[in-house]
């Protein structure tokens, strides 16, 4: 910590002169402290009250799971496929207890097969990401947006994906914002279906588009437009 504060000061002090005026000799213009008056007033800042703050911030951190409430659940799901090693592998790779990573997928899994998100997640999934379907996108004007292409709107629908399955997993509830920014991707299409055709791995986004509608009315979501 003390390295930290030294060190933090020291940029402190090089960087006070460019906001003055002038420094004359070792006194700031504007100032009657000198540079090493300030140095030691920084990195007594930053080693005193500072360092309490810090200290005080790691006091507030929850226990873990595992300090809380003894050893993490094993995992029983009845799943035994080529798949189960692969999150094994994963969760082992980012230093995730693997019963806790499993359990977690199980869990986003019963979401998807319990909802439409799980149709419309299987409908994109196999996006290559090439970009083939720019060309022909009626809403794609790369001089005003990037984001309306079909590529761009199949990642923004993935991540969005991902938020409404971590909002359910934690039981906030899926926030307004999101629902909102699923609107606007699926408004913009104009169900052409020209995305289709040069595409490799067959994504039809106008069919995707005509989901994502139909989800926002089932959710009540869907805002009505004029226009």
């Amino acid at each position: 910590m003390r390295v930290f504060a030294v060190a933090s000061a020291l940029c402190v002090c090089v960087t006070l002169p460019a906001v003055e005026a002038r420094a004359e000799g070792l006194t700031l213009s504007g100032s009657n402290m000198s540079r090493m008056a300030v140095f030691e007033r920084q990195k007594d800042l930053l080693d005193g009250r500072l360092a309490k703050q810090y200290d005080f911030s790691e006091r507030l951190k929850p226990k873990s799971e595992v300090e809380e409430d003894g050893p993490l659940p094993a995992f029983r799901g009845s799943y035994k496929g080529e798949f189960l090693e692969v999150a094994k592998e994963v969760a082992r790779r980012h230093n995730v207890p693997e019963d806790l990573f499993l359990r977690l997928v199980q869990q986003e899994a019963i979401i998807l097969e319990a909802s439409a998100l799980g149709e419309l997640n299987d409908a994109i999934r196999h996006c290559l990401r090439c970009g083939k379907c720019k060309p022909v996108c009626s809403t794609h004007v790369p001089r005003a947006n990037l984001l309306y292409s079909p590529r761009n709107k199949i990642l923004a629908t993935s991540l969005l994906v991902e938020a409404f399955l971590y909002e359910e997993q934690t039981r906030r509830g899926v926030s307004i914002k999101h629902w909102e920014e699923f609107e606007d991707v699926a408004d913009h299409c104009t169900v052409c279906h020209k995305c289709v055709t040069p595409c490799p791995v067959d994504i039809d986004f106008g069919d995707v588009s005509m989901n994502m509608r139909n989800l926002l009315r089932k959710m009540g979501k869907k805002s009505f437009n004029a226009g």
